[in-house]
């Protein structure tokens, strides 16, 4: 009888408590079951953090990859148009069909993945990439390269807002920094398809490459990782959308206790931000996201036109020495794609470094300053970069530049979640895909002006439009805490 007391005091089971041998509840056994309780929480709280942390870079490196499939075609151009017998028009309504058609799918994908309610399309955006865009070394005729294209830059926009999505819940708390190391990660893999893309070409010239006795086409080495990454993004998905279901409701309260006070709170800000005008105009979330959205297309406008002139500006570098006989068309072609696959990395460097520096730098209610004067201040370097020499000062006038326009893409993305916190994924598609469909016409805008005008005048006109992106958000009113 004594040995039964000793070990109902010792091990109480369930959620029930033994007798002791006093006869009542002992303090013994109250402790024993809230230190197992305790124990018990802070495994599957470990459990659950190493979860997350693996999903989370398991997203980095998904947006990594996407992103330096979709840096492949416009590092490496000049050499794509001797191949298709591309004319400079035909090129930039190339870059134009690859923007909308990855700009488009984002608010599609990301309304549809909520509307199902599935991310499961992370993973499929990540195969269609890997498989469509380093598999057009492998075609002929321009029709199957537009197509193949379109249906890559399809992938790389299913991943875009669900990727967005995703690892701002991972981490609520702190959302502009997860949703600055998800936009550096982009950055880091365009920089690495910028230079692979006019390596590769150089070491192979767009032909098979024979190795143990197979042959393989020239980029057919970059579907590896991607098709790698399918199924664990696959799998990972369920634990994001799980999350998200969490996180959605109770965003505004984590790590805070919900009493009386703080729900009033919540119903003052509503109100105040429903009752709010200013100059009659009253300031919905709607009304924010408007100026949020179209400052961000422009943004993002002006980005595939400068990649555009970029690669105009490097072919132009070589122009005389193949009017002159000293270089090949073939020859001229791969410098002018090593120097763009170049000054690109030097943009993209600039655009992680100042979305990186604008996620940890800008605190939350205090977007709406740097959304105006950012822009407008780094604007004036754009005039300056057909006026300098392309190897050395018109890399570092790049790389300012990509800060200029760039570094407010994830204050927008986080600030848009913020304003739509029972759609994320829709927010996230919206201000980085629905800004790239508008952004389509950066190239033929670029190209035309270009044609008419020049190569000063063209950058000027870019450099003119990224002023009016920081103008677009004045009408826009501050959001302290939403």
């Amino acid at each position: 009888m004594r040995l039964q007391a000793m070990r109902a005091f010792l091990h109480p089971v369930g959620q029930t408590f033994e007798l002791c041998s006093t006869g009542g509840i002992g303090k013994g056994c109250i402790f024993s079951h809230r230190f197992n309780e305790k124990m018990e929480s802070e495994a599957n709280s470990s459990n659950r953090t190493l979860a997350f942390s693996m999903t989370f870079y398991l997203i980095l490196v998904g947006h990594f990859l996407v992103d330096s499939y979709s840096a492949l075609i416009p590092a490496t151009l000049t050499r794509l148009e001797i191949q298709f017998d591309l004319t400079p028009t035909s090129s930039a309504w190339l870059l134009a069909c690859g923007s909308f058609s990855s700009g488009f799918s984002q608010p599609i994908f990301g309304w549809l993945g909520k509307r199902l309610g599935t991310v499961a399309f992370i993973g499929l955006g990540i195969l269609m990439a890997a498989v469509f865009i380093p598999t057009i070394s492998m075609i002929a005729g321009d029709n199957r390269l537009y197509l193949h294209y379109i249906l890559g830059m399809i992938g790389v926009g299913i991943f875009h807002p669900i990727g967005a999505s995703s690892i701002g819940a991972i981490n609520p708390k702190k959302r502009s920094v997860a949703i600055s190391s998800f936009f550096v990660a982009g950055m880091a893999g365009h920089i690495t398809g910028s230079l692979v893309g006019p390596w590769m070409i150089q070491v192979t010239h767009i032909r098979d490459v024979e190795w143990l006795g197979f042959t393989f086409p020239p980029f057919a080495w970059l579907m590896i990782p991607g098709i790698l990454l399918f199924i664990p993004a696959y799998l990972a998905s369920r634990l994001i959308h799980r999350r998200q279901k969490e996180v959605a409701p109770i965003e505004r309260f984590v790590g805070q206790e919900v009493s009386p006070s703080s729900i009033h709170q919540a119903d003052q800000e509503s109100k105040l931000l429903k009752d709010e005008t200013h100059e009659g105009i009253a300031h919905h979330p709607i009304f924010n996201l408007f100026f949020l959205y179209v400052a961000s297309a422009t943004r993002f406008f002006v980005n595939l036109a400068l990649v555009f002139l970029m690669v105009r500006l490097a072919a132009s570098q070589f122009a005389e020495g193949l009017e002159s006989g000293w270089l090949t068309e073939l020859e001229a072609s791969n410098k002018a794609s090593r120097l763009t696959g170049f000054l690109q990395a030097s943009m993209i460097s600039g655009m992680a470094v100042g979305g990186l520096a604008a996620g940890f730098l800008i605190p939350q209610g205090r977007e709406r300053g740097p959304l105006i004067w950012v822009p407008i201040g780094f604007a004036p370097l754009i005039v300056l970069i057909p006026h300098c020499p392309p190897t050395t000062v018109a890399p570092i006038l790049f790389f300012f530049t990509g800060i200029g326009f760039a570094s407010m893409v994830p204050v927008s993305v986080s600030l848009a979640q913020r304003l739509l916190p029972n759609n994320t994924s829709f927010a996230s598609g919206l201000m980085l895909g629905g800004a790239w469909a508008i952004a389509m016409l950066g190239p033929p805008f670029a190209e035309f002006i270009l044609t008419h005008f020049g190569m000063a005048w063209a950058y000027v006109a870019v450099a003119i439009l990224l002023v009016l992106a920081g103008c677009m958000m004045f009408p826009a009113r501050q959001i302290h805490r939403f």
